[in-house]
């Protein structure tokens, strides 16, 4: 009330039963899945809006469901032993800011822009990663976002504070309508930015699966099971039926990795059930499965969501080596200030620098250091005398850090460094296995998403001053308390009916329960909460539509 009254628009136009709003919308973003959740929900709003889309971007666009796995033969033994590489198998890989360049986007944009819009309306969409919503900062349309992943994703280290600084002005203009896509994003968009945005649910209709039983209670009685790490459990899991008494009722007749399918979600709907086990603490995949009403089981262990896991590390027999399989290889490092040596790790954890520069062994930090590293190591000491190196290391790039204290081992990162206000000599590795080059700046991390769990990797740490209503950092959830605190916004704790198991005995006796009733009756809830949320989501973005299209 009170303000200039809004001019009519196409609206009025559809409220006198008129034809729908022409709506052109530039879209830029990276993650597909993402672009056709909007897609889908809003072209269920025809009645009223009719949206002609154009992409801005073809660079940098990442499709999970096309990740490949590969069977590659065992000449010797004439069976299939997969093989996983994180790179080439499952299309994960390293990137940098340059995988979302958002200054080409935005100059394209700003010539299309020159011309008239051939629509009643013109808006601006954005997904993941948040940051390319920056491309839009003054263009005079309203900016539509719909994300997921921290607002630091993609983003170069040193310029967290300035792009948080400008996330929170764009939340803030009346005109622009910034929404996140589940409640962990909510939570973490909180903490990084001191804003509470709005959430409007994955509904994954794109799918177009529905898992569903006939009339006389059939159904399969094959599980799924979706591991982007590899095909262990499904193997452990088959091991463990096997094991068992085959005349037994209700339990499952086998296990498939989702690897030996044809990944198509009409053949995962057709399974009986699936086991999830998540790459990250909120995963489209996840979504994708509840839609279509196939009964999810998941882990249920803390510990399971307190480490960051690698796509790919898990090994075949043949190339493990034990515990320090991810280590063994040789490391050439390269520090900020030019020096380079060669250090070479055994499967027994041994640890040797080129040219006799020291001999050490390789050590676990009791927990995990505030930069993310893991290990330590103590190179070329003889009694107090330092020989060598002190350093620390983290094992799904090969990072190193050269440390100024006499024990590499003890306390937290900044301590090892002498206090950490300046941290000199920080290193990266290449060699046999390494995915990174040296820093030219040796304080900034300079990894981002896809290689762990993304939503908490610990080099996108970053918020705005001022207090926060968490005890721990969502960029750090390296305890039990803090796995606990923010399994509060997990929303594979908050659906309903999804099954929870500690082991895999556990696992086979809760598909049985009940000759299958259980998987039934949990079906059947799935199904009335998505249909209640779906009408739910439809008038949010019916709302959200209607303040940005007058």
């Amino acid at each position: 009330g009170g303000g200039e009254p809004r001019p009519e628009g196409c609206r009025a136009r559809v409220a006198a039963g008129g034809a729908p709003c022409a709506v052109r919308v530039w879209y830029l973003g990276t993650h597909e899945a993402l672009f056709r959740e909007v897609d889908t929900m809003w072209n269920l709003l025809s009645d009223e809006f009719r949206f002609t889309i154009v992409r801005l971007n073809e660079q940098g666009i990442y499709q999970p469901a096309q990740m490949q796995t590969e069977s590659v033969r065992n000449e010797g033994q004439g069976s299939q032993s997969p093989v996983w590489d994180p790179a080439k198998r499952l299309g994960f890989r390293v990137v940098s800011e340059a995988i979302m360049d958002v200054q080409p986007a935005a100059l394209k944009l700003r010539l299309m822009l020159r011309h008239e819009i051939a629509a009643d309306a013109g808006l601006l969409l954005c997904t993941i990663p948040a940051f390319a919503c920056s491309a839009f900062v003054d263009v005079p349309l309203p900016i539509v976002m719909y994300a997921a992943n921290p607002a630091t994703a993609q983003v170069p280290y040193s310029q967290f504070h300035a792009w948080l600084t400008l996330f929170a002005d764009l939340a803030e203009d009346p005109k622009n309508h910034l929404v996140v896509s589940n409640t962990w994003s909510q939570a973490q968009f909180e903490y990084q930015a001191g804003i509470s945005l709005p959430m409007i649910r994955v509904h994954g209709l794109y799918t177009n699966a529905k898992h569903s039983v006939d009339a006389s209670g059939h159904h399969s009685t094959e599980v799924l099971v979706y591991d982007r790490t590899s095909p262990l459990l499904a193997c452990v899991l088959q091991a463990l039926l096997e094991s068992m008494d085959p005349d037994r009722s209700g339990v499952p007749s086998r296990f498939v990795h989702h690897g030996s399918t044809d990944r198509e979600f009409k053949t995962f709907a057709s399974f009986a059930a699936v086991v999830f086990v998540p790459g990250d603490v909120e995963q489209m995949a996840f979504y994708e499965f509840y839609s279509t009403g196939l009964p999810v089981f998941m882990p249920g262990d803390p510990g399971r969501y307190m480490w960051p896991r690698l796509p790919g590390m898990a090994m075949s027999k043949d190339h493990a080596c034990g515990k320090y399989t991810p280590w063994a290889g040789t490391w050439e490092l390269r520090y900020a200030d030019g020096l380079g040596e060669e250090l070479s790790i055994d499967c027994s954890g041994r640890a040797k620098l080129a040219g006799g520069g020291g001999n050490g062994m390789l050590r676990p930090l009791e927990r995990m250091d505030e930069r993310g590293f893991s290990h330590c190591i103590a190179l070329g000491w003889r009694g107090r005398r330092r020989l060598g190196r002190r350093l620390r290391l983290w094992a799904s790039q090969m990072q190193a850090a050269r440390l100024e204290s006499d024990d590499p081992c003890e306390g937290s990162f900044a301590k090892a460094f002498g206090g950490g206000a300046h941290e000199p000599g920080a290193a990266a590795s290449s060699g046999s296995g390494a995915r990174r080059a040296a820093e030219a700046a040796p304080a900034e991390p300079s990894l981002w998403d896809h290689d762990i769990f993304a939503s908490v990797a610990w080099f996108l740490e970053g918020r705005l001053g001022g207090p926060s209503r968490s005890e721990h950092s969502p960029f750090n959830i390296g305890s039990i308390a803090a796995v606990r605190e923010w399994a509060a916004v997990m929303d594979y704790f908050r659906y309903p009916a999804v099954g929870l198991f500690l082991s895999g005995a556990e696992l086979v006796v809760a598909l049985a329960a009940e000759g299958g009733s259980r998987l039934r009756a949990a079906n059947r809830e799935m199904h009335s909460f998505s249909e209640r949320e779906l009408r739910h989501s439809l008038r949010q973005w019916r709302s959200v539509l209607g303040e940005v299209i007058p």
